[in-house]
């Protein structure tokens, strides 16, 4: 298998695959960050995942039966450090620092040779979740990464990321899927592709009675001024009372799902009447993403009085 396998399982992002591509090829010119950045659910985190097991590859081509990506696939490369997608990164303890911080990561990895492959990968799912001091400590390590060890960042924005860590790395960017790009790769997985994402595939790990149930809320209604009322009710509510998800409940997560149902709402009739209506949903998105915590209810109220002083009766 050659490395230009990632054009055929990456598709839609031949400008972010070309980068890909290159430093596949060319393992040693690999700089010590690349930055993945562009909306979720289109690629980034399947390209750095494909990415990652090519470069750690003994024979550099993700082949699937090498002693590297036996491991890989199994979740067991000592060479490949995934940072939790859904935790913050912190600096760490001096002297005994927790597993996924800066300085556990600097102690008790960089400083070693890698065990089984030539380079050591260092990915953060989610670049937005280092916290000010752990990213300062990481600027250092970016600054003097050893040869073998290379880190990867994926962030939906590079305004999320200070400057300074930015102008130290390659940046490569992904955009948003062409609706038929989007209908293919779902017909080649024998899945169904909704529309209400826009140019990408489902970015939320929200469970399907949930998702089902936003939807009826929703879509299945015309948004008056009563039923938004009721609306905003329910979303507030559904902080702290969500029987459909037990587990792993993510208030942030269930607030991006609804907006984006409201978008894909009023842009599917009388989008001219309603482009006031959207912008202000994009607004609350742009809040939602700085994940000010505990004024999630304080925001959703906000929007839904905008919405509803724009609505007629």
């Amino acid at each position: 298998m050659e490395a230009n396998f990632l054009l055929n399982i990456v598709e839609g992002q031949d400008e972010a695959v070309s980068y890909l591509q290159f430093y596949s090829k060319n393992p040693d010119k690999l700089p010590p960050l690349l930055i993945l950045h562009g909306p979720d659910g289109v690629g980034k985190w399947l390209a750095a995942d494909k990415f990652s097991q090519v470069i750690l590859c003994e024979n550099g081509t993700a082949c699937g039966n090498c002693q590297s990506c036996r491991m890989f696939m199994a979740q067991q490369h000592p060479d490949y450090v995934l940072f939790p997608p859904d935790k913050p990164v912190l600096i760490g303890d001096v002297k005994d620092p927790d597993v996924y911080t800066v300085r556990w990561l600097q102690s008790t990895r960089m400083q070693y040779k890698p065990h089984l492959s030539g380079k050591r990968i260092i990915l953060l799912p989610d670049a937005s979740l280092i916290q000010n001091e752990a990213e300062t400590a990481l600027l250092k390590s970016l600054e003097e990464a050893p040869f073998h060890t290379r880190f990867i960042f994926l962030v939906n924005s590079l305004s999320r990321l200070k400057e300074t860590i930015v102008s130290r790395a390659v940046t490569i960017p992904f955009n948003y899927l062409p609706r038929k790009t989007i209908e293919k790769i779902a017909a080649d997985n024998n899945d169904s592709a909704d529309l209400y994402y826009g140019g990408s595939f489902n970015p939320f790990e929200i469970p399907g009675e949930v998702e089902e149930l936003c939807r009826a809320k929703i879509l299945d209604a015309p948004l008056g001024r009563m039923h938004l009322l009721n609306l905003e009710n329910w979303i507030r509510q559904y902080k702290t009372n969500h029987p459909e998800w037990t587990e792993d409940f993510n208030y942030h997560e269930f607030l991006e799902f609804t907006s984006l149902l409201l978008i894909y709402a009023y842009t599917s009739e009388n989008y001219d009447e309603n482009t006031e209506k959207i912008e202000e949903i994009y607004r609350f998105k742009r809040y939602l993403h700085y994940k000010l915590s505990g004024l999630e209810n304080y925001l959703v109220s906000s929007l839904f009085n905008k919405l509803i002083m724009l609505t007629g009766h």
